[in-house]
C-alpha cells in the first residue's frame, strides 16, 4: 500500500525517535518535491530517509489542480496541497496531522491518518514495543511544538502503559 506523508507526521516521528521504526512499516511512502524542498530538507534525520521515501514531481495536470484547489482552500499551504493532490490523483492514503488537510482529504474520500495511527501500527505489527512507544509518545507529549489532541494522546499513553504492565506482570 502507498501513503503520502506530510511533514507534520515526519517531524513528530523525529521528535519521538521513531523514524527508523516508521520506515519498517509495510507501506511505500511518498512526498512531493515541493513539500520535500520547502519543509523536509532542513531536517537532516528526515532527509536521511530519502531512500525510504519516494519524492514525486507533480505532472502538469496535477499542478493545475493544485493551483485551482489553492484558490478555494487558502488555509492549506501550497506544499500541503501538493501532497493532497498526489494522494487524490493516485488513490493513496494520506498521513497528516494538519486539521484542514485532514478534513479536505476525508471529505473527498481519501483514507487519512495521523501520527497516533502510525504508533498504533508500530505496536500492532510488532515493530516497536509498548514500552518504547510509551517513552516515545511521552517525549512527543512533552514537546511544546506538538499539537496532538491531548485526550487521544493520554488514552494512547495509558493503553501502551497497560500493555507493558500486563506483560511484565505475566513474566
Amino acid at each position: 500500500m502507498d501513503a503520502v506523508v506530510d511533514n507534520s507526521v515526519l517531524i513528530d516521528l523525529e521528535i519521538c525517535a521513531l523514524l527508523e521504526a516508521f520506515a519498517k512499516l509495510p507501506l511505500r511512502f511518498h512526498v512531493t518535491c515541493l513539500l520535500y524542498k520547502h519543509e523536509l530538507e532542513p531536517y537532516s534525520t528526515i532527509s536521511s530517509l530519502q531512500g525510504e521515501i519516494e519524492i514525486n514531481e507533480l505532472s502538469l495536470v496535477q499542478e493545475s489542480s493544485l493551483y485551482q484547489l489553492l484558490h478555494y482552500f487558502s488555509a492549506i499551504s501550497k506544499p500541503d496541497m501538493s501532497i493532497f493532490v498526489l494522494a487524490l490523483d493516485n488513490g493513496w492514503m494520506l498521513l497528516t496531522g494538519d486539521r484542514e488537510l485532514r478534513e479536505l482529504a476525508e471529505n473527498t474520500g481519501i483514507i487519512c491518518h495521523g501520527v497516533l495511527w502510525v504508533l498504533d501500527q508500530l505496536l500492532i505489527l510488532g515493530i516497536s514495543t509498548p514500552m518504547t512507544l510509551h517513552q516515545s509518545l511521552t517525549k512527543l507529549k512533552n514537546d511544546r511544538s506538538t499539537r496532538l489532541p491531548s485526550i487521544e494522546l493520554d488514552l494512547m499513553l495509558n493503553r501502551f502503559a497497560q500493555f507493558f504492565l500486563h506483560n511484565s506482570l505475566r513474566n
